[in-house]
This record gives C-alpha cells, structure tokens and sequence, in this order.
C-alpha cells in the first residue's frame, strides 16, 4: 500500500465532504420537519392510545445489528379525529409507550406519523457515499495522472 498516495487522496476529497456537510447543514429542516411544524402549528396533533402489542422474538441466526436480529415490539395505536377512528401500526426496539403523539397532514388523517419522524432521503444518501467515491476516484487515478505529468513536464 502506497501511503503517500492514501494520505493524498484523502487530503484531496477533505474539502468536498467539508462543502457537502455544510451545503447540508445551510439547507435547514427537512421537508418532514417543515410538515409536522406545519401540522402543530394547524392544531393537527392527536394523541393514540396502545389497543394492542406483540413481542417479536429476533432471529438470532441473522447478522447482529440487522433488523432481523433484534427483538421488537409490533403496536397498534387507535386515534380518533372529528368522529372518526384510525389505527396507526408500528415496530420498536424499546417497551412501547400507552400513548403517542402523532401529526398529520391536512386532508390526510389516516396517514398520521409519530412526532419526529424523519425518514433518510436519498440527499442524505448522497452526502455520505459522494465523498467516499471522490476518493475512490482519486486514489486510483492520481497515479496515472502524476505518470503522465512526470512523462510531460519532468521525464527525460
């Protein structure tokens, strides 16, 4: 391993992770952030109550930190809006709360979604994997490209 052209390369994709970190950051809340401060504000906020839980036991055979390998709980929450009654279904990894605060969008009462949901967009994607192809590229391309400038400016 050429730590020379690992030290460069990394040093070369520092400032394109640095710019998309702070791109990300100057971007503000997310589009979900935007609707559940929209929906609180609006008045739409309900409070479910747990009707029913089950445990699901992890599948041990799976690769630890999977999803499969975890234990969860499978809860279903009823919530009630102008008369109107909706369950909300969800999995936790902790012992579920009796109660949850949900928001929703107008028009859409039966699509509720727990305070905090954020899901990963694909820009949040992106942000990650961008830096780590620059270095890629980098990494196996500096030494072509230092060939060919040492063949140009500094060979004999």
């Amino acid at each position: 391993m050429n730590w020379g052209l690992l030290i460069a390369s990394f040093l070369l994709t520092l400032p394109v992770a640095i710019a998309l970190g702070l791109w990300r950051r100057k971007q503000g809340p997310s589009k979900w952030q935007r609707r559940e401060a929209e929906a609180k504000a609006a008045g739409r906020v309900v409070t479910a109550v747990k009707l029913k839980q089950h445990y699901c036991h992890g599948d041990k055979d799976a690769a630890p930190g999977t999803m499969l390998y975890k234990d969860t709980y499978r809860v279903v929450y009823a919530y009630e809006i102008k008369g109107r009654k909706y369950k909300y279904r969800c999995d936790v990894e902790d012992y579920p709360d009796s109660t949850m605060k949900l928001w929703y969008q107008q028009g859409k009462p039966s699509k509720a979604k727990p305070m905090g949901y954020n899901p990963g967009t694909i820009g949040d994607i992106a942000i990650t994997f961008i830096p780590i192809v620059t270095w890629g590229i980098l990494y196996w391309s500096l030494p072509l490209l230092l060939t060919v400038l040492y063949g140009v400016f500094g060979g004999a």
